[in-house]
């Protein structure tokens, strides 16, 4: 699914210990939602975001300013989300913004921020690090005395709050995976300091009809799916207690995985490679229907592992699990494996 823009709110509260902003339109569960926070005061204050929020950028106090950004991934939504600050403030605003489509293993593959302590009415986004092709470039700005801000150019402008001090949220998509190297400028009607921007890379569920490199993936609680119709590398993968399901239709290479009380699933149509996989109080499932896949130290500890091969399959140390190769080399099928020829 790729990924989209759903909608943003925002809110602005005057001499005020508390805001509250309203849940973007349309926002439901499985999406992901992003609050950004400034907070402009003599001095400084304790930030709270509201329930079940993730702070992953904040600064301290920068006279007047302080900002923060956080994360949710949205579940049984209340109308509205309220900030607290540990003292009345003279101005509290927040732009809160909704994503769909985002990778629910690492949904953030980096952030950054940068503070600009010189009067100006420019400041770039610091690049960041997309972890896979088609990912969004998300950005934050404000500028203390700012009236109002203009996006980078190619950017879309998602929210603008120009009260006080100039807010504002716009968002690229990113083709390629890799350091975006570019530092895109936002603008402002007016001169300040100090002025605040936060980058962050949002990644896509992983799906691809060319080549498909993942790793490392962690599921805890969550559900992912990666596909490839071409090559799929996939690397140090951990399901927690989620699942997660790998196919590729051409060769697959897997390597360093590790189910916990979940449930993983690696096949490949084509060729493929799996090897140092374990499994405590769980299940993997590995499957080749092309020309061969190699197994190496499939171990299943309290749970079970199934290793089947429609082509060449060559099957190694595998413990308390359940092995089928028609056509395969059986290295070592410890006490307590079935093995099916």
């Amino acid at each position: 699914m790729a990924l989209s823009f759903i909608a943003a709110a925002n809110k602005l509260a005057i001499s005020a210990s508390s805001v509250v902003v309203a849940k973007p339109t349309g926002t439901a569960d499985g999406d992901i939602v992003f609050a950004f926070l400034v907070v402009n005061n003599g001095s400084s204050v304790t930030i709270t975001p509201p329930s079940g929020f993730t702070v992953i950028e904040s600064t301290t106090f920068t006279n007047p300013l302080i900002m923060a950004v956080a994360w949710k991934k949205a579940a049984s939504e209340p109308t509205t989300y309220t900030w607290t600050v540990s003292a009345s403030v003279v101005v509290l605003e927040v732009i809160t913004s909704t994503f769909r489509g985002q990778s629910n293993v690492v949904p953030i593959a980096d952030h950054q921020h940068t503070i600009q302590t010189s009067s100006s009415t420019t400041l770039a986004s610091p690049s960041v690090t997309t972890a896979a092709a088609d990912s969004l470039w998300l950005s934050w700005v404000v500028f203390n005395n700012g009236t109002s801000v203009v996006q980078p150019s190619g950017w879309t402008v998602l929210d603008d709050n120009p009260d006080t001090v100039g807010m504002g949220h716009a968002d690229i998509s990113v083709a390629s995976a890799g350091a975006t190297g570019a530092s895109p400028t936002w603008s402002a009607s007016g001169a300040g300091q100090p002025n605040i921007v936060v980058s962050v890379a949002l990644s896509p569920t992983l799906t691809g009809t060319g080549a498909l490199a993942i790793g490392p993936t962690n599921s805890t609680t969550a559900r992912e799916k990666f596909t490839s119709t071409a090559t799929a590398a996939l690397a140090a993968t951990d399901g927690g207690a989620g699942k997660q399901i790998f196919a590729g239709s051409g060769s697959t290479t897997i390597g360093s995985t590790s189910a916990i009380a979940g449930k993983e699933v690696f096949s490949a149509s084509g060729s493929g490679a799996m090897s140092s996989t374990s499994t405590s109080a769980g299940k993997e499932v590995f499957r080749a229907s092309g020309s061969g896949a190699t197994v190496g130290t499939v171990l299943g500890s309290n749970g079970g592992g199934l290793v089947k091969g429609l082509g060449a399959l060559a099957l190694a140390l595998t413990s308390y699990g359940i092995g089928f190769a028609p056509d395969r080399a059986v290295a070592s099928i410890p006490k307590g494996s079935i093995l099916v020829l």
